[in-house]
């Protein structure tokens, strides 16, 4: 079985890609789902309460993303602690989960795949890619912010020209839906040979 990363940038189009790759039978493994899962976990919640303090407790025990959200946006190494926290748990459930197919190949549902070490438990990697334009005016539309403020969100990642350089293979989503699901299919097809 071989691992495959998929990844793209803040409206890309990865989640899309992911769903045509589903229906194409391919098994995708979210990471951001196993994340919100973990925080689920009382022996997690009781982690992150000790490492970042009661405030990011809801009054129901559960946890707020927006206090734990504030609390690593604006302090690097908080974020890094969170991190050596989390990511650990992450891959550990990500490959037990991956244990579970018996298929030529699993998708792993990675958004920050080269911004982490990810990549590394992966055998290639895919990237979802726009131009800068098409992605801010998509992220404007989607979330139904501002120019600037779109700016500062794509900055704040790895830019997709360098996640482009990283990938084995690139799939372009500025075209049709199904131009799109036409390049996800033949990658597909690949995939399933080699």
């Amino acid at each position: 079985m071989r691992y495959i990363g998929l990844t793209g940038s803040i409206a890309t189009g990865k989640s899309t890609v992911t769903q045509f790759f589903r229906e194409a039978g391919v098994p995708v493994i979210d990471t951001d789902q196993i994340t919100q899962q973990l925080q689920q976990n009382p022996q997690v919640l009781q982690q992150l309460a000790r490492t970042f303090g009661q405030k990011i407790l809801q009054a129901d025990g559960s946890l707020n993303r927006h206090v734990l959200g504030a609390i690593i946006f604006h302090d690097a190494d908080q974020r890094r602690r969170l991190d050596a926290l989390m990511h650990p748990l992450i891959k550990k459930e990500l490959l037990r989960q991956a244990a579970e197919y018996v298929v030529p190949v699993v998708i792993f549902d990675v958004p920050l795949l080269f911004e982490t070490d990810y990549y590394q438990l992966c055998d290639q990697t895919i990237v979802v890619a726009v131009d800068e334009k098409t992605q801010l005016q998509r992220l404007c539309q989607r979330d139904g912010c501002d120019e600037a403020l779109a700016k500062a969100k794509i900055a704040s990642q790895l830019p997709i020209l360098t996640k482009i350089k990283q990938a084995d293979y690139v799939i372009d989503n500025q075209g049709t839906l199904e131009m799109t699901k036409k390049q996800v299919q033949q990658l597909v097809d690949k995939l399933a040979m080699i």
